[in-house]
């Protein structure tokens, strides 16, 4: 769990920036930061799962690997 615990708190992190940014409307800067986010909650679910997150930047691949635990992540990948 102590691994879970820490991609969400970097996901938290990742979406401080993000705000910060969209704040000083760097929007580009936003953007990356919240993928950053999603992939670091993506990651902190298959950890909690017991499945080794893979070392990738792919959100659809991602999501897949999720949905493979749990078909809620359907609503995802639109």
């Amino acid at each position: 769990m102590d691994k879970t615990k820490g991609w969400l708190a970097l996901a938290e992190e990742d979406l401080l920036w993000a705000k910060a940014s969209f704040e000083d409307k760097i929007f580009r800067g936003a953007c990356f930061a919240v993928q950053q986010a999603a992939e670091k909650a993506l990651k902190a679910y298959l950890v909690s799962k017991n499945i080794n997150s893979p070392k990738i930047h792919d959100l659809v691949t991602l999501n897949q690997l999720c949905l493979e635990q749990d078909e809620e992540f359907k609503n995802l990948e639109e």
